[in-house]
């Protein structure tokens, strides 16, 4: 099984927390976006992982390469980066990794810009190939699909403009029949066949199912939006809740309400920390409380009060209170 983790958008969103990070790389629960997306694929039989980057990719090459030396297990596996220089959709960005894709090897397709839980090793056992999808309440933002009583897909809309599902296609594809995805990716980009501007790995889909490729519908558990800093944060929340940690930070008469996670060398003094906090590496505070809030490392915070707050790496606050969102290198007040 080949895997394919397209990472080139610029996450516009997200500024100006995008400003100097991809949005793969965006800190969040404990680790980036990227990095728990790595995670959940640590137990499945992997033949090649092909990362898809376009926007300050060389981070995320930098990125890798570190993983590969921290866990062993990704080690094994070849990594293969596919630059795509200016975007113009998921169906672009999949054509492009044809030349890595053998037409007898199943490929999974997990999107770099959202997280999930759901079990990967019973979708990727399936002998049919499956679409991970949710219901929304705004189906029309996303590629969705229509299915019969026996959860077989009858029929892909990429953004319905009118209501025709609100089962969303969650960014998670089991493709057994890579010969006719190659195909019918070939087969949009020749006829130039683009929805909303862009080349849409829905359409190549739809295409597949006109071929007579079976689809199942596959339900996950949970989905975690990483596109807006509201919904950041709510992922952050979420991901705290299946594990709090704490790295032996030099502490000094501080209170700690999880769940939080707090990385290396991390020195508090006279804080109220938690709950929903996730704290990196080399950050300093003293005299204050974060709540809800995710704080990029070799941060320095003194007496503030944070909440639903967003801070990048190597910012100074000061004297402030409320809420935040600030990208790396920013200050607040005069340390």
């Amino acid at each position: 099984m080949k895997v394919i983790i397209p990472v080139a958008g610029i996450g516009s969103r997200l500024r100006p927390q995008t400003l100097f990070l991809p949005k793969s790389l965006l800190p969040v629960g404990g680790s980036n976006i990227l990095g728990h997306i790595i995670d959940s694929l640590d137990r499945l039989d992997i033949s090649e992982l092909i990362l898809v980057t376009g926007y300050k990719g060389e981070l995320i090459e930098e990125y890798m390469a570190r993983r590969k030396v921290e866990r062993a297990a990704l080690s094994e596996v070849p990594v293969h980066f596919v630059h795509q220089a200016k975007p113009r959709g998921l169906g672009e960005a999949i054509h492009l990794c044809a030349p890595h894709l053998d037409d007898d090897e199943p490929v999974l397709i997990v999107l770099g810009d959202t997280l999930f839980k759901a079990n990967l090793r019973a979708i990727v056992s399936s002998q049919v190939s499956q679409l991970c999808t949710r219901k929304v309440g705004d189906p029309e933002r996303f590629g969705v699909v229509v299915t019969d009583e026996d959860g077989r897909i009858r029929r892909l809309v990429e953004k319905p403009v009118q209501f025709v599902s609100d089962q969303a296609i969650v960014g998670i594809y089991w493709i057994r029949e890579t010969k006719a995805l190659k195909e019918a990716l070939d087969g949009i980009v020749a006829r130039n066949i683009r929805t909303s501007g862009e080349y849409q790995l829905t359409d190549a889909l739809a295409a597949m199912l006109e071929m007579g490729v079976e689809f199942r519908s596959a339900a996950i558990e949970d989905w975690l939006d990483c596109g807006k800093p509201e919904t950041l944060l709510e992922t952050n929340r979420k991901l705290l809740q299946i594990q709090t940690r704490n790295c032996s930070p030099q502490l000094v008469n501080c209170r700690l309400t999880p769940p939080y996670y707090i990385g290396d060398n991390v020195r508090l003094s006279n804080c109220s920390i938690g709950p929903n906090v996730s704290i990196f590496s080399n950050v300093e505070a003293t005299d204050s409380e974060i709540s809800d809030a995710v704080i990029g490392e070799a941060t320095r915070i003194r007496n503030s009060k944070l909440t639903r707050t967003l801070i990048g790496r190597h910012c100074a606050v000061k004297d402030f209170s409320g809420s935040l969102n600030l990208g790396d290198y920013s200050e607040v007040g005069t340390l």
